[in-house]
């Protein structure tokens, strides 16, 4: 089963773009999430479950979030191979859902890598990568000292 045939199988829908480019999100969104390297699947273990309820709570539990994993870094290199940590499959599972959250990639100059976020720009055509470890109440760099 592809990714793309697993999140239609929970019933889920991909988010679409009206003409003035705003997003149309069904009520079963399919959002990709891309867990990541090292601290990737911890960020994401604490990530997911907030914006479960988070969703819950803002639509009184009348939509949630169909999570859809894509392998992409060394988790795919270990499914895949060790050299295939962008793998055709995945990159077209990125096209096909267009939004995707995106957890730390490894560092491509230790690994000889190609640069991972550059790469899934120019590959997937038209995507929103967010990085959840980016995002707080206070807007991009709220980690930093006031």
């Amino acid at each position: 089963m592809t990714d793309q045939e697993q999140g239609r199988e929970e019933g889920g829908e991909i988010i679409t773009w009206d003409g003035h480019g705003r997003p149309v999100v069904p009520e079963l969104p399919i959002i990709a999430f891309i867990e990541g390297d090292g601290i990737g699947p911890d960020i994401w273990a604490a990530t997911r479950p907030v914006m479960d309820k988070a969703v819950n709570k803002a639509y009184d539990g009348k939509r949630k979030i169909i999570w859809q994993e894509i392998l992409i870094g060394e988790k795919a290199g270990r499914v895949y191979g060790s050299k295939k940590i962008m793998p055709e499959e995945s990159l077209n599972s990125l096209k096909h859902y267009g939004i995707a959250l995106k957890g730390p990639l490894t560092n491509p100059r230790r690994r000889r890598f190609p640069v991972s976020k550059c790469v899934l720009k120019t590959a997937s055509g038209p995507l929103c990568l967010l990085s959840p470890g980016h995002l707080s109440s206070r807007g991009a760099g709220a980690g930093k000292p006031a």
